[in-house]
């Protein structure tokens, strides 16, 4: 399975923490990305939070170029 279809799997929102590991970075750099918009990314009060099917399809896209 590879790293899209991987996260697309997920069934619920995903944590930055979990999808930091997956993408080999810090969670401090995907926070960052996430507020300036250059992952899909949304919150739940004070929470970052991705959808699998977004993030996957993010990740697709960048795959490609």
């Amino acid at each position: 399975m590879n790293l899209p279809d991987e996260i697309e799997s997920q069934k619920n929102a995903i944590n930055v923490e979990w999808l930091a590991t997956k993408l080999n970075v810090s969670p401090k750099t995907l926070y960052k990305m996430a507020k300036r918009g250059r992952i899909p990314s949304f919150r739940i009060g004070y929470s970052v939070r991705f959808n699998p099917k977004a993030v996957a399809d993010w990740l697709r896209r960048r795959m490609s170029d």
